[in-house]
């Protein structure tokens, strides 16, 4: 017997074509919504890119305009030219935030103001054009950049940051009227618990004492609110360009300097800052080798001026200069002194510029001590053309790294130098911290400036000149111990880093100016 098929009304199988073709034509809507919202995406993102390129392109043609190093500007050139859909705006977000152009306002309006003054104090730059013409250009380009020439000043060289601290106590112990301190790193230990007592007991007699320390050289060593604490003691405390959360180069921009002011009378600089491990209270990477200078007489007046440069920053009101500049002779005055600073938002790149003139016209020999070895184009090209020429050229660098990549980059210097006839030491027994420079026994140099982009380009940094003083024979005392115990490089040395470490290296090269 047939089975009947089943039987479907006619309603119902109209109903369900129309459903279906409902559903198509939905279906195909949707599918042309979707290509022509994927049409017009790809037409408004060809736009954006064509917009974006545009950007990159009159950033990078601003930069190559800008007066800073090839290297600078390649740093940055190249990321936004391989990335130029986000490349350039990254740079404006970085270097065009109006806190920028309001702190570089703010910094050029105390420049000029503490500039002015300085013409006021006393200076000695026409005895020595008298005197010692042959020097007289690199004293005549300080003075025009704000930075006097002194005669009236004994010194004392200090090869350890132990023998600094020990006469820094001694001569904040003496402080009658005020005490400025400015440092870059600041950490809690008995280095600065010794200088804190000091202080506390000054700011009770009655001594105005101002405190001025880095944020970012501070942000993993002291607690956040260091500065009420100070407060709390009667210190008159300030952080400079506190640490913020936020993609800016300013965060570049730290305060590397090192001064202490006393009474207008006494100042010192140089690498040492106010943590333990600078006086080898704690190890870190082996032995700390640093070193200072103390400065007594009409010196002591430049350091005045650096100081109050970065502290009337965050003044409401800039301080009156003139009650600080008043001659501070000294009967045993020998030598000439010119202390000088750095600032990443002025025109000059005057710590750099300095460096070259001592080398350029050094006739015997150059003694360099450096953390970090990272060149620009002009200062590399002088220290060979220095060894080429027959000077004796020696450089003293860290043969334990305190950070990994700058130490590859320090070392990548090497081959080229030693090929040129340059004299690499690393310094055996632990960190060399020192930022020391001494030509033919006649100039030397000790401050916080280290032979890199970060201090040449970005740091605001200070350090003394010093020409025919007792001081440079104990620097160079300390130069040829130095030696005696470092170790001496070899290009065969320099061949031992291949392959990877090596092109890390060269990429690390590339974008060395930016950080």
């Amino acid at each position: 017997m047939k089975k009947n098929k089943k039987q479907y009304p006619k309603n119902t199988l109209r109903s369900f074509f129309t459903d279906l073709l409902l559903i198509s034509l939905l279906a195909a809507a949707q599918i042309v919504l979707i290509c022509f919202s994927v049409w017009n995406l790809y037409v408004s993102v060809f736009y954006i890119q064509i917009a974006c390129r545009v950007i990159s392109f009159f950033v990078v043609l601003h930069i190559v305009n800008k007066r800073e190093s090839a290297s600078y500007k390649l740093a940055w050139s190249v990321p936004i030219l391989l990335f130029p859909a986000f490349g350039g705006i990254l740079y404006i977000f970085c270097q065009g935030r109006l806190s920028i152009f309001r702190f570089k306002r703010r910094i050029e309006s105390v420049d000029n103001e503490i500039k002015t003054a300085a013409c006021l104090e006393p200076d000695a730059s026409e005895q020595m054009r008298i005197n010692h013409p042959e020097r007289a250009s690199l004293t005549r380009y300080l003075k025009e950049a704000g930075f006097p020439l002194y005669h009236n000043t004994d010194a004392r060289y200090f090869s350890s940051g132990e023998e600094m601290h020990a006469s820094l106590l001694d001569a904040l112990r003496k402080a009658k009227e005020y005490i400025f301190i400015e440092f870059f790193i600041v950490g809690e230990g008995q280095m600065l618990d010794s200088v804190l007592e000091i202080l506390k007991q000054k700011a009770a007699e009655g001594v105005d004492v101002r405190f001025l320390y880095d944020g970012m050289g501070t942000i993993t060593t002291l607690p956040r609110k260091y500065n009420q604490t100070l407060a709390e003691y009667g210190i008159n405390c300030k952080v400079f360009n506190r640490f913020v959360p936020v993609i800016s180069t300013m965060q570049n921009n730290r305060d590397h300097r090192k001064i202490v002011v006393i009474d207008g009378k006494i100042a010192f600089t140089g690498g040492v800052n106010l943590s333990d491990e600078y006086i080898n209270l704690v190890e870190r990477f082996g032995h700390w080798k640093d070193a200072g200078i103390m400065v007594e007489g009409d010196a002591a007046l430049g350091y005045i001026m650096m100081f109050l440069r970065n502290w009337n920053i965050f003044e409401k009101q800039p301080e009156c200069t003139d009650k600080y500049l008043y001659p501070m002779h000294t009967e045993d005055g020998e030598g000439y002194f010119q202390p000088y600073c750095d600032s990443p938002f002025d025109s000059e790149r005057t710590a750099r510029n300095v460096y070259l003139n001592l080398i350029n016209r050094a006739n015997r020999y150059i003694y360099i001590m450096t953390p970090y070895l990272i060149l620009d184009e002009e200062l590399d090209t002088a220290i060979k053309l220095a060894a080429k020429s027959g000077i004796d050229v020696r450089i003293i660098t860290p043969h334990h790294a305190d950070k990994k990549y700058v130490h590859l980059l320090t070392r990548s210097s090497y081959t080229e130098l030693i090929q040129s006839g340059v004299k690499i030491y690393e310094y055996e027994p632990g960190f060399l911290h020192s930022k020391n420079i001494l030509t033919d026994d006649t100039c030397g140099i000790v401050g916080s400036v280290n032979f890199d982009y970060r201090s040449l380009y970005l740091h605001f940094e200070c350090a003394q000149l010093f020409y025919d003083h007792s001081a440079l024979q104990s620097l160079k005392e300390d130069f040829e111990r130095t030696f005696r115990i470092s170790l001496p490089i070899t290009e065969k040395d320099c061949k031992k880093d291949k392959g990877l470490p090596r092109f890390f290296t060269q990429l690390l090269k590339l974008f060395a100016p930016l950080f």
